[in-house]
């Protein structure tokens, strides 16, 4: 939701520290809905690969990515092998 604590504290902290994304590869552990991985697809970053434990929450980051250069993976950090690629 707009108001949660997450919106209204963590996303402008978060926007500030990861500054331009323009060309970049993201890896977002626990993407939930990628809802944040569709705003930094927007503002220009070259992929997204969201990792998600929750079978829900992954189906509908799936929605959220697919018609951007976003990828969903429905695995627990546990045991997704992120040294496969690069990201920065």
């Amino acid at each position: 939701r707009q108001d949660s604590p997450n919106q209204a504290i963590e996303d402008p902290i978060i926007k500030e520290f990861l500054g331009d994304v323009l060309g970049k590869t993201i890896l977002d552990l626990g993407c939930g809905t990628g809802l944040f991985g569709k705003e930094l697809l927007k503002r220009g970053a070259n992929s997204y690969t969201g990792v998600e434990g929750s079978s829900r929450m992954a189906e509908i980051a799936v929605q959220n990515v697919q018609k951007l250069n976003g990828e969903i993976v429905h695995q627990s950090l546990e045991t997704f092998d992120f040294t496969k690629q690069t990201y920065n």
